[in-house]
């Protein structure tokens, strides 16, 4: 991935984590993907500690998230391009997110409802949750192939 893709996906994960707070995060993408999050920004944390421009720039994106976002961006862009090691951890992390997919279905009547049905999932994480008071025929996961 390119420095201006990483520092994209980064903030793709960030930017909703640091806006909703982590435990309204937690409860719409799941403990999987808050998880990863906490592991991305404490990955910047640890890897800026010694760069007081950087770490501010962290600091203030995690008490006003919407205001700080984009310069925590170009903060992460420059970063990652004079530091591949860096590139590479978050890309790791990135990777190992892989998709996150939650599914909340709350139906009054259902008749041959399926949550989730997959050929194949080889990495990330999926939580389906169905509410269905009166019901026929429901499948809540068929995924044909998990892993590699």
């Amino acid at each position: 991935m390119d420095p201006a893709t990483i520092a994209a996906t980064v903030m793709s994960v960030l930017a909703p984590y640091a806006i909703k707070g982590a435990k309204a995060f937690g409860e719409a993408v799941g403990d999987v993907a808050l998880s990863h999050a906490k592991k991305l920004i404490d990955t910047l944390k640890q890897r800026w500690s010694a760069d007081e421009e950087a770490s501010s720039v962290i600091q203030n994106f995690e008490k006003k998230p919407e205001r700080y976002q984009s310069v925590l961006k170009d903060v992460i862009e420059e970063q990652v391009r004079q530091d591949p090691p860096l590139a590479a951890e978050l890309q790791t992390h990135l990777q190992n997110m892989g998709p996150v997919l939650r599914v909340i279905q709350e139906i009054d009547i259902g008749r041959h409802v399926t949550a989730v049905d997959a050929d194949e999932m080889l990495s990330g994480s999926l939580e389906a949750t169905q509410k269905i008071r009166d019901a026929q025929d429901v499948t809540g996961l068929r995924i044909k192939r998990i892993g590699q």
